[in-house]
């Protein structure tokens, strides 16, 4: 199951990498535009908005099977390895259940958001209760991946 979920979370980090560098190539194409014809590409901001939160969501499930968040450890290095492992079990469970509370929220904002048909306030109106929904799957993918390893 665990290595399932570490897949899933790679390929959701390089489909956020993607939808980054798409919404990079729209700025420089909404730049050049705004340059060459004082027009910008319609919606840009909002796009690039909602591409930016999609991509660092994408990320999250990979950053924590990796263990790549921040953790501070300024005096447990001195502890003996079997405290330090039980200290950080006791955190790595403490940042499951914060993830777990975040991705049963988000659902339930990505549902009202769909049943409401919320839209962006900007230019194009984008529906974006799929993209709440969509991170909350990542928050839960998150919290399962950072469940303390059974060794």
């Amino acid at each position: 199951m665990q290595a399932l979920a570490r897949r899933l979370a790679l390929g959701l980090a390089l489909a956020g990498g993607a939808v980054l560098i798409a919404a990079s190539a729209l700025t420089v194409v909404s730049g050049l535009s705004r340059w060459w014809t004082s027009q910008p590409v319609r919606g840009d901001v909002e796009l690039v908005s909602l591409a930016a939160g999609l991509a660092v969501l994408g990320a999250m499930p990979w950053g924590t099977a990796r263990g790549a968040h921040i953790m501070v450890d300024s005096f447990t290095t001195r502890l003996p390895a079997r405290l330090n492992a039980l200290i950080d079990g006791f955190w790595r469970l403490c940042w499951a259940a914060v993830f777990g509370v975040l991705a049963w929220r988000m659902a339930l904002g990505g549902a009202e958001a769909m049943a409401e048909g919320a839209r962006s306030m900007g230019l194009l109106g984008v529906p974006y209760g799929w993209a709440i929904a969509l991170g909350a799957g990542c928050f839960a993918l998150s919290a399962l991946l950072a469940l303390p390893a059974r060794r």
